[in-house]
């Protein structure tokens, strides 16, 4: 009789910590594996609407990559199966906007070889093309270069811009798309956007002004998932310009990233878990991020956003204000 209490007590100590760890789980109860299944799920959900939305869907390096972790996802069990399905996932990421960028590179050197400024232009120079809040931005390391309108018009049709800039490098009136890495390899990355800074210093005061602004808007707060460590489940600085682009895009006059005023040269960067804006740290989880504007506009385009948030537990909060006052907009390293 002893002996079979003591197998009992064995066999319960056993599934306690089974349940523990997570390998199984009570009626009802929805294991360790499988919520961790279940967020997955809705990154790779993300990223197959993501490549059927910017029309990449049949790109042999998109499958390859959406197949191998869907393979993946399928034999999670654990945490350490989670991270290899994450790693994959990146590798996804990558492929789509690899593929975004091949599909807009023939178009785009055809759009900028049009421009007399491109094919008259006899030097070497580079160009930077990103969509910002709804409009075209086209960033050259040599400001004598001025696109025209109708340019600058066709360039802001190209889908996928918004996701994807593109960078070009113009050799005596020859446009070539190149990767960020190759710039990186040069420096030339880095020379442009110090000479960018300097360059625009003026536009930059002029456009978004060395006053605060006020008015009604919005404040919205994005947060991780609660006890969240997952990719999906931690707020990225994709996730932090997808909000600004799509309240300048309902019309924001202002917005503003925690103490940052959000300006035309203004970036942001998760280095960890820490969030920088314009060379400086600023409040993470949540992070807050205030717009001036038509309240209910500038609530109704963080919408869709919101949606996706709720899909990996994130949380994405927004509430109307009658009054906002946003800070002056500081040059990064002044």
């Amino acid at each position: 009789m002893l002996f079979f209490l003591s197998m009992v007590v064995v066999i319960l100590q056993s599934l306690t910590f089974a349940r523990m760890m997570g390998y199984i789980a009570l009626p009802g109860e929805v294991s360790q594996g499988q919520r961790l299944r279940l967020a997955l799920e809705g990154e790779l959900s993300y990223y197959r609407d993501l490549a059927e939305k910017y029309r990449v869907s049949d790109s042999a390096a998109v499958l390859r990559e959406i197949e191998r972790m869907d393979s993946a996802l399928a034999k999670v069990r654990t945490s350490k199966d989670a991270h290899g399905v994450m790693a994959v996932g990146g590798q996804v990421d990558t492929a789509i906007r690899t593929a975004v960028r091949e599909r807009m590179r023939g178009k785009s050197e055809a759009i900028l070889k049009a421009d007399p400024a491109v094919s008259t232009y006899g030097q070497e120079a580079e160009l930077l093309v990103v969509k910002q809040g709804g409009e075209v931005v086209v960033h050259p390391t040599d400001d004598s270069i001025k696109l025209k309108p109708t340019t600058i018009t066709k360039l802001n049709e190209l889908p996928g811009l918004d996701i994807e800039p593109l960078y070009f490098r113009l050799t005596h009136g020859k446009v070539t798309m190149i990767s960020q890495r190759d710039l990186l390899q040069t420096g030339a990355l880095l020379m442009r956007e110090n000479r960018q800074l300097r360059q625009v210093l003026q536009t930059v005061r002029e456009q978004v002004g060395s006053s605060e602004v006020s008015g009604r808007g919005i404040v919205a707060e994005a947060s991780d998932a609660p006890g969240g460590y997952l990719w999906v489940q931690i707020v990225h600085e994709r996730d932090i310009r997808e909000i600004v682009n799509s309240l300048f895009g309902a019309g924001a006059e202002a917005v503003q990233i925690g103490s940052e005023r959000f300006g035309a040269t203004s970036w942001v960067r998760c280095v960890g878990p820490v969030v920088v804006v314009n060379g400086r740290q600023v409040a993470a989880n949540p992070i807050t991020v205030q717009a001036v504007g038509d309240p209910a506009r500038l609530k109704a385009s963080l919408s869709d956003l919101r949606r996706e948030f709720e899909l990996t537990q994130k949380h994405l909060d927004i509430r109307e204000v009658e009054r906002l006052t946003l800070n002056p907009y500081r040059i990064p390293g002044t």
